[in-house]
């Protein structure tokens, strides 16, 4: 874990955020372990997949992290192809 502390640290990166309880454990450990603001948090909604609610928390919880969040609807490869450094999907 030291590694991976040191590693996103020292550069920018984004965290992929779905609202479900593994990826907000990891949101969590980023708020918790790296010491820069320097990431973002980026949040997919799945046209006719996607619960109003489930948005709406997540939309939430990212207004409660004070960090860029990006909430997208579009091709994933488009999308991480604009967000450095994915370290999580859940």
């Amino acid at each position: 874990m030291a590694e991976a502390t040191k590693l996103l640290n020292s550069t920018k990166f984004t965290v992929l955020f779905s609202g479900g309880k593994d990826s907000l454990a990891v949101l969590l450990w980023v708020l918790d372990n790296i010491s820069h603001d320097n990431w973002n948090i980026l949040y997919i909604e799945v046209t006719g997949n996607t619960h109003y609610l489930c948005s709406e928390y997540v939309k939430k919880i990212c207004r409660v992290t004070r960090h860029k969040t990006t909430t997208a609807n579009h091709n994933i490869n488009q999308i991480l192809s604009l967000n450095p450094r994915p370290i999580n999907i859940c």
